[in-house]
This record gives C-alpha cells, structure tokens and sequence, in this order.
C-alpha cells in the first residue's frame, strides 16, 4: 500500500485502523498525564526546598541587566513626572536616632540611615528602598545583628573564598531586616595611613582593592541585597572632605584610583556606586560630568544607579542634575555638627537640592530623559535583585545572630591576624604564667554603646578593647570577646594562670558645673608590676580613627601621628625593662610607630577584628590556628610615605554650647589656593594635589627607595615553603603562572604565593613590580601542589589616555616574579615573557 493508498485508507474510516489508533491516542494521554503529574510534583518541590535559596550564577545571567531594564521601563511608564522624581532624593531618617528627636523602640526599628520613599498610585504599589550602613555589620541595629570586622581584616586573609563568604554572610543578613541597599564596600586607596577611614578599605593597592570589593559584593548581591561600591573617587582622607579638592592627573585617577572600581562593575556586577563629598579637579564628585557620565557610564559601563554621600550635594544648579547623578542623599541640607537639636531640620524633599528639579524639566533646562534614566536605573537595580516584588519588611531589630556567622566571624578575624615578629617564642608553650597587659585587653568600663566610644560632656574616650574604629561603618555590639577573655579560655585549658593590669588614668578638668575627662594614659607603674614574675608578658596597645563628623579623643577623622594611644609605647619600655619575653598586639588602623620594634619578642598586629577579638587573637597565640595574614599595605615610618598630614599649628576651638573640642588647623600636603569655596564664610577650598601619580603605597617605596619596615604583603607564619619549577605561558585570556609550593614544616599551614609583574619600558614612566595575582594554598607537612595564577586580560591593561581606553601590553617583555611579598630582593621565583599573544 502506497503513502498516497495509506492516507486515503485513513480517511475513508478503516474500523479496525481506528480502534487501533483510538488505542494509541489513550496509551499516549496516559503517559502525557502522568509526565505532567511528575513535572508538577518536582516544581513544588523545588519551590518548597528552594524558597529562601539565594539566585543561582546562572540565574542571575539569565536575569541580565537588558532584562532589568525592560521591566523598569514598563515600571517608570506608570509613574507621572512628579512621581519619577520622587525616586531621585531620599528622605533622612537619623534625625529620628538621636536626641531630643527619639521615638519609641517600635518606631525606630523601621528607620533606616536613608530610604527611597514608597509610591502608590492606581498602577504601582512601590515599597521603596531601605539604603544601610556597613561595612562591618547593620548599623542602628542595636544589637540584634553582627558585628563583623573591618574590611583592612578581610583583606589581610588574601582568601578569596573567605571573602566571598563575608559578603554572602552579610548579604543574607541585610535582607533579613529587610535591607534593599547595603553601603559597602569601600575601595578608597590608603593613600596615607593617617587617613581615618582607611580601616573601612581594603589597602593601598588598586588590583588587589578591586578584588577584594568583587568578591565580597558576588557575595552580598548573590542573595538579592544591592551593594554599593564608594567613594567615587579621590575620598582618601577626611580632613576638609567637604571643602577640598583631589586634584589627579588622568593616568593616576583611571590606573589607581578608579581602578578598583572595575572588577565589581565588570566581575560583580554591582548595583549602585556613591559618589564621594570631595571634588577631584575642583568640581564636586557629585556634580562631576566626566567622573559620573564619562567615566562610570563610558568608560566603565557602569548599570546600576549612583547615589550621592549624605549632604554632598551642594547646590542645586541644573549642571548637578545633569552630571549623572541619580540619587540626591538624604534629600535634605546639613545645618551643622553642634546644635542637635536643629541640625536635621532642612531635611526632606521640600528641603532638598533636587526640589527645583521638576521646574528645570518643565523650564527645558533639564531634559526629562534625564529624569526617566535615573529613574529607571534605580528600579532596574531592584529587579536585578529580584527586589520588586517581594522583600522582607523593614526590621532593624529582628535578631540575625547564629553560631554559623559567629564561627564565620571568628575564622576570618584568626585568618585575618598578622603576625610582624616572631623569634620563636610563639606559638606559647611550656609557660606557666602569663600577663596580660594594657588597657586595649580589657572590657569597656561603660558597655558597648552606639558606635563603641564612651561618651562625656568634652570628647569621648576610648576604655577598653577596640574592635572596630568610629563612624558609619561601625555597629552597636552585642558581645565582644576581649583579648584578656580570650587568653583565659586558653590558658585555664593549659594550666595558665594569668594576671593583669589595664587601668587608664584619667585626667579631670571641671568645665562649668562637671568634672570630665579630658585625657587617658596607661597606669604603667601596675603593668610593669604584674609583669615582673611572668614567663610571658601579652602587651597590648590601640589607636583608632574614622570619620571626621566626629571627636575620639581630640582626632577628627584622621589620626594627626601614629603612635599607639595612651602612652602605650612608654608602657612597652618600661615592660621591657622588667621582662625578656614580651609579646606586643596591635587592635589599631593600618600603620602605628614601633619604636621599641628590636626590643620585643613578637609583634601581633589585630587590626580591628570584630566581636570575635579576643579568641582570634588567643587562637593565633597559642597555635590553635597557624597565623597566615599578611599586609594589604606597606609599613613605613609616617615620613616615609607619598603624602602625610601636617599639622600647621595647634590651635583648638571649644564649642561654648557642647563643649566639644575641634582642632581648626590641619590638612594634608597642599596649598590653599583660588577656587571652590564651601559654606564656611571667606573659607577656600582646600587643594590637596597627588603630585605622587602612579607611584602609592609600594609603588612608592620601590620607585623612590623609601625605607619601610614591612612590605606590602608581609605576614609570618608557623610553618615554611619552597617554590619550584614556574612556568609561564601568554594567551588571549592573560598570562599563567604555574609552579609548585611545599609545606617544608613541621605543620598544617596555608602558603600566600603572589605575583608582580614589570610591564616593558615602551608604556612609558610605569612603576615595577606591581602587584597582579596571588592565591591562598592549605598544604600538610610535607605536601607539595601546583598553583596556577592568572593575571588576566585588564590585569595586563594599562590606561591609555591618549586612546581614552584600557589598553592590553601586546609588545616588549614582561618580567614575572613569585614572591611571598613586595619585598623583591626576596623573590621565590622569576620569568621573562614576551607580551605579544596573537
């Protein structure tokens, strides 16, 4: 029967061919309904079991920003132009956290540090967008969540996973309180070490600070909480921050400073960026068209949303709207420091700078697209978050503390510790009695408040241990583990005894009707005493530092020395005197005086090391934990570095009212000159000028042969490695490093290989040995493993400011050399490559 003969048979209606197909059609339906029945059951429970899991990769490449901005522009569609701008500035809540403005408990857990109001018409039901603070934890939360460290400690793992895990941590936190927008990470270089907020950054080099920013912001974003990279840019000190200008030469500004903001927008794709309170080149970062539209949006190809730093919007002429900036934070003018009462008043949108905006559009001075495009990028953000349909209501207090982010909390404060010094007198044992020392080892005598510094009518001094440094990036703890806790713990585990000594002496000046504090040193005359008959003396001494709104103890911001705080330095003399086997710890920001550094047995420096301090410490003491931080900057003598603070007199100005005391003469290197003016009468804007260029951090020490004591990368450890057989190969994808490392110990340690490169002579005044791959290697006694470090396509990109582009090396040699850390004449390994890859 023919094909043809078939079809007509089929058609005039063969019984037997139809009872059989009726057959076949059941059997087929059958099977049909049962696949669907399958498929039904697997997506409930894939719904049931993946409810509260974070996006997958690949879910969020398919959720691609081109798709985020589809569903913002249909979003915006609904909006009418009063509506789109209300989206542009937000409304500040901290005026509702202090006196004499507080209001209940039950209130204020609902108040973030800035918020994008909710939006409700006949189309749209939008929630809005609790933006936070930080960097080391949920700010305001009083006490119900984290207190990590800083991120200087993150960065001083050099472990990629640990900082992944960080951010994912914090990430799951923030959208448990119902968090849209987390103000972290900061990725401003370390320019100076008096720099205050430099503990909030990752260190002074721009690879290695755009690497760790990436990492921590795939995992904060990997579980639908926005992350903001800042400052941008050129915010690398707070003195004057709101009257100076960064004034940068373009190959330093795109090479250094917004280096490190390329990898979380290329790698981590990160949602929103802060423009910073500065100016760079004398305009202000957040009215600076080539910063925030040719920069950020050109260059970079940045997609989320810009925000500017709360008040850095200083004017409200149209070039402000027109520079690129999306998000005028917090929507109101900053009245000043002293009077609390009244300083929050010019707050809210009748108040803001962006209330003119709607004028300027309806005027023509502003196009309305302007409008429409940060609008939309604020709500593409969302989307790609998977924000915009449902999230977690707002609850600062609800508890977000486990043993899981405790244990998280506490390995990354022990990997995090570096060890400077060690002549063999750690890890302890065979003691039987140690002291403990200094007043930076002991509880708060005044709990655990706000942002952790005890308050009175004139300053506010720091009592006890310190975790973290003051400012934003700061929490309310719940617990600390201080070092002298710590100690204990282990020594009773050991039959220890342990005794101590941290008593501040306190100097009381009467000021009007009170009697206040107005300075602190260490009782030394104790600790040496206690110090007399132990096997082991534990000194401890601190510093801090943070943002210049307020006063720690006569700093504003930026600390004007580095010496250890309270005469801790004269406390480790005199200790010595008494005692042989002295072990000094360091909770501090980067950099502090060690002036007794060929007197002592070993140097710990701790940094700020979060609630988990004091066994982190302990841990590395006692060889729980074989230390395997290194420094994410150099260690020099303040003189010695590229720009320091100078005092240019000791004039101080004491507010009548508050009693607060401000020094009113000090800067970094620079001139005053012609140029912007801030809101203080007859006061220009202070020029600090980076004549430095390219050469920061150990460009500089390489480039100009400054002394530094320790180079970047430096950190000991228990155990010792050899380096064998490297290879290195060129590709399309950038140049490998493949060589061997052998745990030649005794004991289980982790090996910080890192690679430098020197890029060939043909691009120009370049520095050498610069800093492009690392890895963290866990090896056994013994054992041997090939490590692989890829310094990719950008890594081997300079900027060419002649092109206005990255530009890959694809001529000349490079010189790659394997090393422990910045210190050259200590190379483990070395190779020449020619660059040329096609």
């Amino acid at each position: 029967m023919t094909d043809e003969e078939k079809g007509d048979f089929v058609k005039m209606g063969d019984p037997n061919m139809a009872e059989s197909k009726g057959k076949n059609s059941k059997l087929i339906l059958a099977v049909l309904g049962a696949l669907l029945v399958l498929v039904a059951i697997s997506i409930i429970i894939v719904i049931i079991f993946n409810k509260d899991q974070p996006e997958t990769k690949e879910d969020k490449e398919a959720n691609s920003w081109d798709d985020s901005y589809k569903k913002a522009d249909e979003f915006i569609s609904k909006l009418n132009l009063t509506e789109r701008i209300s989206l542009l500035y937000g409304t500040e809540n901290m005026k509702y956290l202090f006196p004499p403005t507080l209001k209940d408990e039950s209130e204020r857990k609902h108040l973030c540090v800035g918020k994008i109001d909710p939006l409700k018409n006949d189309n749209v039901d939008f929630k809005g967008m609790c933006i936070q603070d930080g960097p080391a934890g949920v700010r305001y939360a009083n006490g119900t969540g984290m207190s990590w460290h800083a991120p200087i400690n993150t960065a001083a793992t050099f472990n990629r996973k640990l900082m992944y895990e960080v951010g994912k941590a914090q990430g799951e936190e923030n959208k448990e309180k119902g968090i849209n927008t987390i103000l972290s990470p900061s990725v401003n270089i370390m320019r100076t070490p008096q720099a205050g907020r430099t503990w909030e950054g990752f260190g002074e080099d721009p690879f290695y600070s755009g690497v760790c920013a990436a990492e921590v912001i795939k995992g904060i974003q990997d579980y639908g909480v926005i992350a903001t990279i800042k400052h941008f840019v050129g915010n690398d000190q707070e003195t004057y921050r709101h009257s100076s200008s960064s004034n940068i030469d373009k190959n330093a500004l795109m090479d250094i400073y917004v280096e490190p903001f390329y990898r979380p927008i290329h790698e981590a794709k990160v949602g929103a960026v802060m423009a910073a309170f500065n100016a760079v080149n004398n305009t202000y970062c957040s009215e600076n068209k080539i910063l925030l539209t040719d920069i950020l949006r050109g260059i970079l190809d940045f997609k989320g949303f810009v925000m500017s730093d709360w008040w850095s919007v200083y004017s409200n002429h149209s070039d402000t709207f027109n520079s690129g900036l999306d998000v005028n934070m917090p929507g109101g003018r900053f009245c000043g420091p002293f009077d609390v009462e009244h300083m929050y008043d010019n707050v809210g949108r009748d108040h803001s700078h962006w209330s003119a905006l709607e004028d300027y559009v309806k005027n023509k001075i502003v196009e309305e697209k302007r409008v429409n495009d940060s609008a939309k990028r604020i709500i593409a953000s969302m989307y790609q978050m998977d924000q915009m349909e449902k999230f977690p209501e707002v609850d600062l207090y609800r508890d977000t503390i486990t043993e899981e982010r405790k244990n998280l909390q506490r390995k990354v404060a022990t990997e995090s510790q570096v060890l400077l010094k060690n002549d063999g007198i750690l890890p302890l044992k065979s003691i039987k009695k140690i002291a403990v020392v200094g007043n930076d080892a002991m509880e708060r005598d005044c709990g655990i408040e706000g942002e952790l510094d005890c308050k009175n009518d004139t300053n506010l001094v720091v009592n006890g241990n310190v975790p973290l440094g003051y400012g934003s990036g700061t929490t309310k703890f719940s617990y600390l583990v201080t070092p002298l806790q710590g100690i204990k713990e282990l020594a009773e585990k050991n039959n220890i005894s342990v005794t101590s000594s941290g008593k501040l002496i306190y100097t009381d000046e009467k000021r009007g009707d009170k009697i206040v504090h107005v300075s602190a040193v260490e009782d030394i005359e104790t600790g040496v005493e206690v110090s007399k008959d132990a096997d082991v003396v534990i000194v401890f001494g601190k510093a801090t530092s943070g943002e210049e709104y307020d006063v720690v103890e006569n700093t504003v911001g930026d600390r004007l020395d580095l010496d250890l705080w309270h005469g801790a330095n004269e406390l480790i003399e005199n200790i010595t005197e008494v005692n042989k086997n002295v072990i000094v710890v360091i909770n501090a920001p980067p950099v502090v005086n060690l002036p007794w550094l060929n007197k002592v047995r070993a140097i710990l420096f701790s940094g700020f090391p979060g609630a988990e301090t004091g066994h982190a410490i302990a841990d590395i003491l006692f060889g729980v934990v074989n230390p395997s931080g290194h420094l994410p900057f150099t260690w020099a003598e303040l003189d010695q570095y590229c720009t320091k603070l100078n005092s240019l007199g000791n004039l101080t100005v004491i507010d009548e009212k508050t009693g607060k005391i401000w020094r009113d003469e000090y800067r970094y290197d620079g001139v005053d000159s012609a140029g912007l003016k801030d809101d203080r009468e007859n006061h220009e804007i202070e020029q600090y000028n980076y004549t430095e260029g390219l050469f920061v951090g150990q460009r500089w020490f390489n480039k100009y042969n400054k002394k530094y004591i320790f180079p970047f990368g430096y950190g000991l450890t228990y155990s010792s490695f050899n380096y064998s057989d490297l290879k290195v190969s060129m590709s399309k994808e950038g140049l490998k490093a493949e060589f061997n490392v052998k745990n030649t110990s005794p004991n289980l340690g982790q090996a910080v290989p890192m690679m430098f490169l020197t890029f060939p002579d043909n691009i120009g005044d370049y520095p050498e040995h610069i800093f492009k791959g690392f890895d963290k290697v866990e090896l056994k006694p013994d054992e041997t493993k090939k490590v692989t470090i890829l310094a990719d396509d950008h890594a081997l990109s300079y900027f060419n400011v002649s092109k206005n582009k990255y530009t890959r090396i694809n001529e000349g040699i490079i010189k790659v050399y394997i090393a422990e850390n910045g210190n050259m004449s200590e190379t483990k390994l070395m190779a020449e490559i020619n660059a040329n890859y096609m």
